[in-house]
């Protein structure tokens, strides 16, 4: 069985080329994240899980799918263990040299820039998010939203990565100057 994974970033300018580079792989399943799963991965962990002998792996790339060497190592381990056909359609490796042709080379390229490839994905999507926050209006509308956050019970954790705010003393800063009672910080002894 043929199995598809693509983690999409709306933000990405790849998203729908992705997209149909694993539709044109003929995948029987494909299994999709977006990028706001990238912590748990819901989908790439079914889909590791339910891998058997014989099935095919079709990635986009490597750092689409992977987290690090770390886990590089862990994902060639288990497809040599299960004997998975692994095919990354944008590093052109397949570990059958089916439709690329074995490249030493090749996999030595993907493996050296590999950690360049995943902070560059992961710092794109973590700009783009705050962008679009901050464009999405102006600092009224991104103090609104902390405020009804901070309101609603939201965590602080949960809040900065609502509205991009860096640290806890912006968030209580912006909620003391709405007006609303600080009530979430430890008490001190009186």
């Amino acid at each position: 069985m043929r199995k598809g994974y693509v983690m999409l970033d709306p933000s990405n300018k790849y998203r729908k080329d992705d997209m149909e580079k694993i539709q044109s792989a003929k995948c029987d399943t494909i299994f999709i994240d977006n990028i706001e799963d990238e912590e748990t991965r819901p989908q790439w962990n079914h889909m590791m899980n339910g891998l058997k002998k014989g099935d095919e792996l079709v990635v986009v790339s490597l750092c689409n799918a992977v987290r690090g060497l770390r886990n590089l190592s862990t994902l060639f381990d288990r497809c040599r263990v299960l004997k998975v056909r692994l095919i990354s359609l944008r590093d052109r490796i397949d570990s059958w040299e089916e439709m690329y042709p074995a490249c030493v080379s090749q996999l030595m390229d993907v493996i050296a820039t590999l950690q360049g490839d995943i902070l560059n994905f992961r710092h794109s999507n973590k700009t783009s998010r705050i962008k679009r926050i901050v464009s999405s209006g102006n600092r009224t509308i991104r103090a609104q939203r902390c405020v009804a956050l901070y309101k609603s019970g939201a965590s602080i954790d949960e809040i900065k990565k609502e509205t991009g705010f860096n640290s806890s003393s912006s968030i209580y800063r912006v909620v003391k100057e709405a007006g609303e009672k600080l009530d979430r910080r430890t008490n001190k002894k009186k």
